[in-house]
Parts: C-alpha cells; structure tokens; sequence
C-alpha cells in the first residue's frame, strides 16, 4: 500500500513538474518582412539608450534609420547571408550581440531575410 502512494506521488510529482511555462516558437516565416518580423527583434535587443539608438553606438537601429544604416555600413551581404556582419555578431560566442544574445529564433530570422534579398518592407 505504502508502495502504491509512493508511486501515485511520485507520478503527480512528475507531472506537475513537466508544466512549465514553454514559449513555443513558430517556424521561421518564408518572406520575412523588415518591418514586421526584423524591427521588432531590433525594438526589443538593439536601439536602447546607450546602444545602437541615435547618439549612441552606430548603427542606429530605430525605425526611420535602421535599414539605411545596415547598409551604409555594409553590415548586411545578401551575397553571402551566413557571412553578413549583422548575423554573425548575433550568433557570435565570444561577442554577441546584444550582450545577453538573442533567441535563435531570433538569429533565424534575420538569417532568412538576409536569403531573401534583405528587402525593405
């Protein structure tokens, strides 16, 4: 009897323990939009105070001057996405960017957009 409660317990233990609160991602989106998917990412991890917003660290990464910027500043290659300085810095080990890194969700979809000719829209 002891032995049945034990494992009762230890099987609602289990179970309440496999719970958690996941986010789960979608796939990444064929025609990845720069307004709608890459400004987002951009919004949440780069153009804060003190980062890549104006005044600060180029390139600036809000709204009216972010695809400008990337491109004024040769950070994107859509010869060579994989390569492009803007991916590589946020798949980057040593020295990501932002520093606490982004999803890789995240990453991907800038990769894509990057594959997809890094069109501004």
């Amino acid at each position: 009897m002891y032995k049945l409660k034990g494992i009762i317990i230890l099987a609602i233990l289990a179970t309440l323990l496999s719970c958690q609160n996941k986010k789960i991602l979608s796939p990444v989106p064929v025609n990845v939009s720069f307004n709608r998917d890459i400004m987002p990412v951009f919004n949440q991890s780069c153009n804060t105070v003190g980062c890549h917003a104006p005044g600060y660290t180029a390139p600036d990464l809000t709204s009216p001057n972010a695809y400008a910027d990337l491109f004024k500043d040769n950070l994107v290659d859509t010869q060579a996405p994989e390569k492009s300085v803007l991916y590589a810095r946020m798949v980057d080990n040593v020295q990501p960017m932002p520093p606490a890194g982004v999803l890789t969700y995240e990453a991907s979809l800038v990769l894509v957009w990057i594959q997809e000719g890094a069109k501004d829209n």
